[in-house]
């Protein structure tokens, strides 16, 4: 379960690819949307947010996945 401050879709973003996720919040909230050439430029800008976003994605992955193929 998601908390405050969590993200979804990281794993379309670092790998371009659809996002297949779905999320349903409990409570009412704010979702932002970040499109890819945004993502990357905050990648471009933030030299450690794109390993620490990595290991996010990673934790996520399904047994036998792997990030391989980012960028």
């Amino acid at each position: 379960m998601l908390k405050t401050g969590d993200f979804f879709g990281e794993i379309a973003l670092l790998r371009d690819v659809p996002r297949i996720a779905t999320v349903q919040g409990l409570d009412e909230g704010s979702v932002w949307r970040l499109e890819r050439q945004d993502f990357r430029d905050l990648l471009g800008r933030y030299l450690d947010l794109e390993g620490q976003i990595a290991g996010v994605a990673a934790s996520r992955m399904p047994r036998g996945h792997s990030m391989g193929g980012a960028n």
